[in-house]
This record gives structure tokens, sequence and C-alpha cells, in this order.
């Protein structure tokens, strides 16, 4: 999980964009093939988020007393591990069903590596041509370059390593800018194996915990593929989704947007009024998409909906309940993954620095979100209830319904009014929704 002191990391790494290409290029878009990895704003050289993927994972020993087979043991099951392996998933096997078995993960973790320097020198370096993380990136890969070739980890043939993963044994630190977990660009120039590198993602070992959670490097891995954050990165606001998002608070399940934007998914664009099915999300990726416009870009405004079910990558996630028990219901989200430019038409990266892929809004914005959750009851509040949101968030056939009794008024960010309503007939196997479009 990145925090937003960390981003300050990322704007340096980001001062002179040099390594971005920011110039206008003539792009066709199209639902049928839309997705980051194509022609997403900023993130041409990402990892890939579809097929055979390999990444190379280093261990940092900074810490001697942390280098033990049994945490190497560690990191290798919460990559590489089977479900039963580790507390939830693992970053493996969690992908694997999150993707729909589109994306297949496997990575090398190498033995433990030994740092040039300790590591308050790479946190405190300072050299206007290189960061300190960037300098003990050129070093371990310029270290390791007879062990491993670098050409294994270029399965798009971009000419950039997909990922680089570092976890660090040394303790991390709440109140550090470096020594927490994040991913971020580099812009080191040189390379291996006639490959760069690009995306790396650095965290500590102690982010697994004793029941060996996974799901900080799941989080982080969601940025290597391009993803935002979607939690606030001000505490004073709420970030959209309540906590509730793999790309949030590192709790279940990946958003529909996210999935559509990692191309796993397409949504059905609802254009008539009628009754609608919808099978579980989290197994099927059945996602519908509604606007008062015509969308042939998923780089737009609109309205998601799907089918939550308390199972799979969300199973014991404690989502959504009522009491103890686990809820399913209809979610609605309103997105607006518009691209931002300049007045030249250039891509840029938006209102803030700390978001890199070059989207109009985020979820720092306190007014206008990239995403957030409609819920289904208004009146309650915001805060989680026991680790867990209300399934009375969820909209089943006994909650209000969705632009008829809740949110007959809400409105697109340009001031014109939602144009469907809907409310759930059935929600069992599949989800039955009767919607109405209105003229």
């Amino acid at each position: 999980m990145r925090k937003m002191l960390i981003l300050i990391i990322f704007a340096f790494l980001l001062s002179s964009c040099s390594f971005l290409s920011n110039t206008k290029i003539d792009i066709t878009y199209g639902l049928e093939f839309d997705n980051l990895k194509n022609n997403g704003p900023y993130t041409k050289n990402a990892m890939p988020s579809t097929g055979n993927v390999r990444a190379l994972v280093v261990p940092i020993n900074f810490y001697s007393k942390n280098k033990t087979d049994e945490n190497w043991q560690q990191i290798n099951l919460a990559f590489n591990g089977d479900k039963e392996d580790t507390a939830i998933y693992s970053v493996k096997s969690y992908y694997e069903e999150s993707s729909y078995h589109k994306l297949h993960l496997s990575f090398d973790v190498a033995n433990w590596y030994l740092p040039h320097q300790g590591g308050t020198y790479y946190e405190k370096y300072s050299d206007s041509a290189i960061d300190g993380l960037s300098l003990l990136i050129e070093e371990l890969l310029s270290d390791l370059n007879d062990d491993y070739d670098y050409k294994n980890y270029d399965s798009d043939n971009d000419g950039y390593i997909d990922a680089l993963w570092l976890v660090y044994n040394k303790p991390s630190s709440a109140s550090s800018d470096f020594w927490w977990a994040y991913t971020g660009m580099t812009s080191i120039s040189k390379k291996w194996d006639d490959k760069k590198v690009k995306y790396f993602s650095f965290a500590p070992l102690d982010s697994l915990k004793n029941e060996l959670d996974a799901t900080t490097f799941i989080h982080e891995t969601g940025h290597l593929f391009g993803l935002d954050d979607y939690y606030s990165y001000s505490e004073y606001q709420n970030g959209g989704l309540y906590g509730f998002d793999m790309m949030d608070k590192n709790k279940g399940d990946h958003a529909s947007i996210s999935k559509i934007l990692l191309g796993w998914t397409k949504p059905r664009v609802v254009t008539e009024s009628g009754e609608y099915t919808l099978n579980p999300f989290v197994n099927s990726g059945d996602v519908l998409l509604v606007a008062n416009h015509e969308i042939t870009s998923i780089y737009d405004e609109y309205f998601l909906i799907d089918y939550y079910t308390p199972d799979g990558v969300n199973d014991d996630q404690k989502m959504y309940r009522i009491g103890q028990t686990p809820a399913s219901g209809i979610r609605v989200y309103h997105v607006n993954a518009q691209i931002a430019y300049d007045e030249k038409g250039n891509v840029t990266l938006g209102e803030s620095d700390c978001y890199q892929t070059g989207f109009k809004y985020n979820n720092s914005n306190e007014r206008y979100k990239f995403v957030s959750l409609l819920k289904a009851n208004s009146t309650l509040e915001v805060d989680v209830l026991n680790g867990s949101l209300s399934g009375l968030y969820l909209y089943t056939p006994t909650s209000l319904q969705f632009g008829r009794t809740i949110y007959q008024n809400y409105q697109y960010y340009d001031g014109t009014g939602i144009n469907f309503s809907f409310n759930v007939l059935d929600i069992s196997q599949q989800a039955k929704i009767s919607l109405e479009v209105k003229e």
C-alpha cells in the first residue's frame, strides 16, 4: 500500500518525465480493445496483465538477523504458493483467479542479495542524476546479471523488464518516507541483456505478518499493471470505496473498472429498458455499463453495475455483512476514466503527480472521483462496521431502488442527470434486475 508521503519519492522520480512519452499520438480507442497496456495514458511499459508473465523477486538483506531460510521461504510462498499456503492467496494464485485465468504469473525468487551499502545510505542518497532506490536497483541488476537472463522477464518484448520486486528484511516504519511498501518508476538508462527497467515494487518482509498475508504484495502488483490507488491520500476525505477493494485497503477482488482496464472483462453496454441477468462478478466478470451518452471507449464517464457475492477471492474477506452473515447484492459504481490532456492535446499527469497513470480524476479528489460506490442505503454512516461494510450498502429485492427511491437527482460531473433506474428482482445463483432507460 502506498502512503501519501511515499509519493513524494514518485514525484521526484517523475520530476523530469524524460523517460515518459507525453507527445500526442493518434490512438484509435474502442470498447473491444481498450486497456491500460495497449493504449493507457501513461502505462505503455507497465507489466502485462494477460498471458504468461515471469517476474524477478529479489530479497534484500539490510538486516542480517532476518536473513534466514525460513524468511526466504515465506517470500517464495507469498508470491508462488497455492491458496492453502497463505492466509488468503499468494500473488500468483490471487491473480490467476481474479483475471479469470487470463493472467499466469510466475516469480523467480533470487537468493538473499547483500547491497553495497547499508540501508541508511540509500535512504539518504541524493544526486541530481539518480535517487537512492534507483542506485540500489542499478547495483543489484548488474550484480545478478551473470545469474539471470533478463530477456526472460520481458514477455511483451517492449524492451523493458516487465516488473522487478524488491522485498527488504529491515523492519518497516510507519513514519518513514522510505521504509514502507510502494511502487514506482525509475528512469535508469542502463541496459542489461538489452533490457531496461522501469516499474518496480519495494516492500518489507514484515508486511507479510505472521500468518503469511500477501495482500500488500497483491496490492502493489496491481500498481505494476498500471492501476492507481483508490483510497484518498487525505485522512479527512472518503476515497469513494470505503476501503473495500484491492486497490483501496487491500480487501477482496479488484473492482469492475480495474478488470476492464486490465483487459480481463468487457462490459455489456445497456441502451434499452428491460430485465437483465447478472452472474456473480467474482467468477464471471459480468458487468453492465450504462451512460446518458454514446460510449465508444472505456476512457469516459459512466456507471457500472455488477453482482457481488462473497465467493472466490472475496471469500473470508469480511466485505459486506449483515451481523456476522456475508451478504450478496448488486453494486453500482460511478466511474470517470477520462484521460487528462493539456491544451496541446498531450497526456498529462492530471491534477496530482501522486497519481501516475494520466487520468483526469482520482480518489483523493474531494468532489470528483475516479470511481465511487453508490451504496444502497445513503443514511448509513461511512464508517466501517466491525471490520466490514454493512450488507445494506448492496442493492437487493428489499433495498431502496436505484434512481427511483435513491439517487433520483444524481448527476454526472458535467451537471447532467442520470438517465436510468432499476430495482432488483432476485439474487440467488444469478441476479436479475429490471432496468429502465429514460428517453
